[in-house]
């Protein structure tokens, strides 16, 4: 990366948010570099929460999605799965209710060549765990936001590393 990206992008995470750094790594121009460095981010994100997914046809998609960013598999191989799997992406975007289902969607997301892939996986990982620190703690209202946080500032570091 750039010297001058990686300066602007760590200047808009200490000034503003993960989430605006993120829309700006997306906004980068499109290039092998920038594209396999969110495809990656976005499969960093969907592994902290892969545990929470039951179905085994969305964990392959995460190895996919890692192999293809390793070139180990073709394009070929990405919109397979995306075609596969489609139903149950758009599926977890309309009724996300639950821990399984934002963790699946953060997988999913690796699958993307959209630019938001990264910021799409990162969000559904943090609802993931607010999710399952909710329902270990329904009574506990800083329970989920604490999760969030503090997955927020696992993400934080991760991005920083990334760069």
């Amino acid at each position: 990366m750039k010297p001058a990206n990686k300066e602007k992008l760590l200047t808009i995470l200490k000034e503003q948010s993960l989430e605006d750094a993120l829309k700006a790594f997306g906004e980068l121009p499109n290039n092998k570099w920038n594209n396999k460095a969110r495809r990656l981010y976005a499969i960093w994100c969907a592994k902290q929460v892969q545990h929470l997914v039951i179905d085994k046809r969305i964990l392959h998609a995460l190895t996919v999605a890692e192999d293809f960013s390793n070139n180990k598999v073709t394009f070929k191989e990405i919109v397979k799965q995306r075609h596969l799997l489609n139903d149950l992406y758009y599926g977890f975007l309309e009724f996300n209710e639950n821990a399984t289902d934002a963790a699946s969607l953060s997988v999913l997301s690796t699958l993307t060549q959209h630019h938001g892939c990264a910021n799409w996986s990162a969000q559904s990982a943090r609802n993931a765990v607010a999710y399952v620190a909710f329902n270990l703690a329904p009574h506990d209202k800083d329970a989920a936001r604490n999760a969030a946080n503090e997955m927020r500032q696992r993400q934080i570091n991760h991005f920083c590393e990334v760069l």
